[in-house]
């Protein structure tokens, strides 16, 4: 049984070929003696094969016990490609997978890959909805199709990212890291944006990111994004303020003039410069409201929170809830640490009883980040917990989370001040002004 081999699918067979390796590989936990695992995979044909042979012509092939010999399936795993089509449909079947692979299925897929590479510069959350039903409706037809939905769930990811911020598990994050090097060059481009935003979001221990965002630079220097993070990671913070606010903005299209503002903002809230910077991020709310495309919530959400933060240092408390409740109210877990400073301009505004009413709503399950904060306040204000177990509590599960940053510390240092007064006992204040 022999395939012809078009002339456009070379890398589709090389990424099988490899892809069955990493597959069998972790089908069979792979520890060592990989030579007889390898004969034991060949040693027989796959059901689908056996049917297929009784169509073929090939009587050697069709008379033989097994599909290859050790030297074609070493090959294939390590990416080269064979013209027989019948070794990727036994080794695909015994994964309990399928091999197909036709000028149609690489032209779909050419082409989505296409529209979503245009629609990043965009940022368009209608385009992302309508890319994400294709890629859908694509998934379903290749479900269990090697390197087909593989390739359909890159971009599912990269659609869930953009419109809600849902990140791939570890699994995947390994599979395309495995197969990075050796993808087309929009393929590679794609994957290499989620592995930044994975580890742009993830504890990165390896500095990884750094590593994709230089990746992302090489094959897009034009990106607005792309080229503000890196100047920011290798330049001062003065030094990337001063080349950013240069940019002309004349020709930039709204999404890369809002990433501007937000920069320029974050920068000023750096520099403690928070008259400024407000203006900036007010650019960026008005871009929101005001521009033809729909923006992602995030980029909505991510602008009020801000908003909030810069209302929170400027004392304006009520106009700090207002932003920081529009987040909350999307999902508390958005506002992260922001959401000490939503609780203390309640308490601020002496709003006792709406911040008591949110913290009996709140669903504590569904709280995935910075848990401790809700707990304490329902501790004050729920459970009216003693001053002393406030304080403990303080320093043994709230302090860890929080930066070196003067905002949230000073929250937590007057909160102390405020417990300690009340019990005249200024010990374990004391100790947390002490340095680490």
């Amino acid at each position: 049984m022999r395939g012809i081999i078009l002339k456009d699918d070379f890398t589709e067979k090389k990424l099988i070929g490899l892809l069955i390796g990493y597959y069998r590989k972790e089908l069979l936990q792979l520890k060592k003696d990989d030579k007889y695992r390898k004969l034991n995979f060949i040693s027989y044909k796959s059901d689908k094969i056996q049917e297929d042979c009784l169509n073929c012509n090939n009587m050697k092939c069709k008379n033989s016990n097994k599909i290859c010999s050790f030297n074609t399936i070493s090959a294939l795993e390590s990416g080269a490609i064979t013209r027989k089509i019948c070794c990727y449909i036994d080794f695909a079947d015994k994964l309990k997978l399928q091999f197909k692979l036709n000028k149609k299925m690489i032209n779909e897929y050419e082409e989505l890959e296409k529209d979503i590479v245009n629609a990043l510069k965009i940022n368009d959350v209608n385009q992302y909805l309508k890319l994400y039903k294709l890629t859908e409706r694509y998934q379903k037809e290749n479900e269990n199709v090697i390197y087909f939905s593989e390739l359909y769930k890159l971009y599912s990811c990269i659609l869930k990212i953009k419109v809600s911020e849902e990140y791939p598990d570890d699994s995947f994050i390994n599979l395309l890291e495995f197969i990075l090097p050796y993808l087309k060059d929009k393929t590679k481009y794609l994957s290499t944006y989620v592995l930044y935003k994975y580890y742009f979001t993830h504890n990165d221990l390896y500095g990884k990111e750094a590593i994709y965002l230089n990746a992302l630079r090489k094959m897009d220097p034009e990106n607005i994004e792309f080229l503000v993070y890196d100047k920011m990671q290798t330049n001062s913070l003065l030094e990337a303020y001063n080349f950013i606010s240069t940019i002309s903005l004349d020709c930039l299209n709204d999404y890369e003039k809002y990433t501007i503002y937000q920069f320029l903002g974050y920068m000023c809230l750096c520099f403690n410069q928070i008259d400024e910077g407000i203006v900036y991020v007010k650019k960026s709310k008005l871009i929101i409201e005001n521009s033809e495309i729909t923006f992602p919530r995030k980029e909505a959400n991510h602008t009020y929170m801000r908003l909030g933060l810069f209302y929170f240092q400027l004392k304006k408390y009520n106009k700090a809830v207002e932003n920081f409740e529009r987040v909350f109210k999307y999902d508390p877990n958005t506002l992260i640490l922001n959401i000490l400073l939503y609780f203390n301009s309640l308490e601020k505004m002496k709003r006792f009883e709406e911040l008591t009413t949110l913290l009996e709503e709140v669903d504590l399950q569904k709280i995935r980040r910075h848990k401790p904060i809700f707990i304490y306040y329902r501790m004050k204000y729920i459970y009216k917990s003693n001053n002393k177990d406030l304080e403990e509590y303080i320093v043994d599960n709230i302090k860890p989370l929080i930066p070196k940053n003067d905002t949230y510390q000073g929250v937590l240092i007057e909160e102390l001040i405020h417990l300690a007064n009340s019990t005249g006992d200024y010990k374990v204040l004391f100790n947390y002004l002490l340095p680490n």
